[in-house]
């Protein structure tokens, strides 16, 4: 159904099965056995200064503190720095001084970006620097490089341990890839950890992710998409512990790659005294099971078509603070991989999961019962391939899509997931953007023919404000093709501009 001026697909979701029904830019319900009510409301647009576009980003981050989000802006080379009370854009910070949208992502800036305590923007810069811009009139302040060493790449994910008032940023596309701890008084290098397997590191084999600070030990924890592995996530990947004061690596959780391929995003979530889901244990498959003192970390996971598990999904793993609890203690979150950032909301309690994966083509195959191929969107005599991932050619997605005919896994459109971190509910997916279908891929006419090209921007970024209950997705010019209207229209914006979407819960979960 379509709640209000947003795009919306309601999903009803129980632990025992889960259905998926083909969708475009419409939206269409999903059918299981507990009734999901929460449902996301658009509730404006937010677009670039001056008639600019936004094309191409990278992080999304709010601070509550100072009503303030921020977007790593590569399309205007700079930090878009936007007031959480009236959804608005003070300035962009730092405008001009990064790399912008270069030919690869890992050159490209800015990238990771945060706000400290000391009111510093800190952006990281695809040339391998630290920027620090004032939060109060976006001037620069100063930069440390990372690395001088050649090849420079960017500095991209980051998070801040308020406790110590150090920031930890990382060079995701190094070899090895290396997170450097950064004094926030000084800005000066206390230390890098490089993850090339050696002293208590594991081996990095497909980059490192998303960093955050848990209050609750005091400790940072980080994303590692692939530890020992060929490089495309499928060999199981992990979340570390690290002490931000020694600088070592405490603890590694090898995260069961049958509850998530390719660890990208971590949220902190609630601690709970017990929580009911599908238990993941390495080398099986999750069963229902109930595990107590749980302290959640949500992982948002890649699951790209060819190494996920059966059930796509995403997973909640235990990060050990509580009493009797321990580190790495899995439950799979059924059809919600795809991921890239994801965000907890305190004020609300979900998690929200920008799921871009969904993009995935993976089905070249004309469909089974009327013979016409799948293609992309608008282009005459030939199916829509909009539908969701998770469903096989006759809709049911574990007997054919996982099976025997796993080559017809059909991808689906970019979408904003929502799951209720006290009951698990999967709570409906919105949609933010159209999939790709670029003519590198198999395409409309079967195996081995070229596709037509029509790639759309995907909506990776996502960042929560509990104040307001306001949740951030940008979503670039690029992500729908008319006659479609997307959501930045429909928020008073312009789909050929790009936005900056904003939601809000309506409803309530029984």
């Amino acid at each position: 159904m379509s709640v209000g001026s947003g795009l919306v697909t309601s999903r009803r979701a129980s632990l025992a099965g889960y259905f998926a029904g083909a969708l475009a830019m419409g939206a269409v319900a999903m059918a299981g056995t507990a009734q999901a009510t929460e449902t996301l409301r658009l509730v404006t647009a937010i677009s670039a200064p001056n008639g600019g576009k936004i094309t191409s980003f990278d992080i999304s981050f709010v601070d509550p503190a100072t009503g303030t989000y921020l977007l790593a802006d590569r399309t205007n080379k700079g930090v878009q720095v936007i007031d959480t009370a009236t959804n608005t854009v003070r300035f962009i910070a730092g405008q001009g001084l990064f790399t912008g949208a270069l030919s690869s992502n890992d050159i490209s800036g800015p990238d990771g970006a945060m706000i400290t305590p000391l009111g510093e923007i800190w952006a990281g810069d695809g040339n391998s620097t630290l920027k620090f811009l004032s939060l109060f009139n976006g001037a620069f302040l100063g930069q440390v490089a990372t690395s001088t060493t050649p090849p420079l790449t960017r500095v991209d994910e980051m998070c801040f341990d308020s406790n110590d008032y150090i920031g930890f940023v990382a060079n995701n596309a190094a070899s090895p890839p290396f997170v450097t701890a950064v004094d926030a008084f000084t800005h000066q290098i206390i230390g890098q950890i490089f993850f090339d397997g050696t002293n208590g590191t594991p081996l990095a084999t497909n980059g490192i992710e998303q960093c955050a600070f848990n209050p609750r030990d005091g400790k940072i924890y980080l994303a590692v998409p692939e530890i020992n592995g060929p490089g495309n996530n499928s060999a199981p990947g992990g979340v570390v512990r690290i002490n931000p004061l020694t600088l070592q690596i405490e603890a590694t959780a090898i995260v069961p790659h049958s509850a998530c391929a390719g660890p990208q995003g971590l949220a902190v979530g609630p601690a709970v005294s017990s929580i009911t889901g599908l238990v993941a244990v390495d080398g099986q498959q999750p069963v229902l099971g109930t595990l107590s003192n749980f302290g959640q970390m949500l992982t948002g996971c890649n699951g790209a078509v060819s190494n996920a598990g059966p059930l796509r999904p995403t997973a909640l793993i235990d990060d050990g603070s509580q009493p009797g609890g321990q580190f790495g203690r899995t439950i799979a979150l059924p059809f919600q991989a795809g991921n890239d950032m994801v965000a907890y909301n305190p004020g609300d309690n979900h998690y929200y999961l920008a799921r871009s994966g969904n993009n995935s083509f993976a089905n070249p195959a004309p469909d089974p019962v009327s013979g016409i191929p799948y293609g992309c969107p608008n282009i005459p005599n030939y199916i829509n391939y909009g539908g969701a991932i998770y469903v096989g050619p006759n809709g049911n997605h574990l007997a054919d899509a996982y099976g025997s005919d796993a080559a017809r896994v059909f991808a689906g459109p970019s979408v904003l997931g929502m799951v209720n971190a006290a009951t698990l509910e999967n709570d409906p997916d919105t949609i933010t953007g159209l999939f790709n279908c670029a003519a590198s891929n198999p395409g409309p006419g079967g195996v081995g023919k070229a596709g037509v090209p029509n790639a759309h921007g995907a909506a990776h970024s996502v960042a929560a404000d509990p104040v307001h209950n306001q949740i951030y997705v940008p979503i670039a010019s690029t992500a729908v093709t008319a006659p479609q209207v997307g959501l930045c229209t429909q928020g008073g914006g312009s789909d050929a501009l790009g936005c900056i979407a904003v939601f809000q819960i309506v409803g309530s979960d029984p």
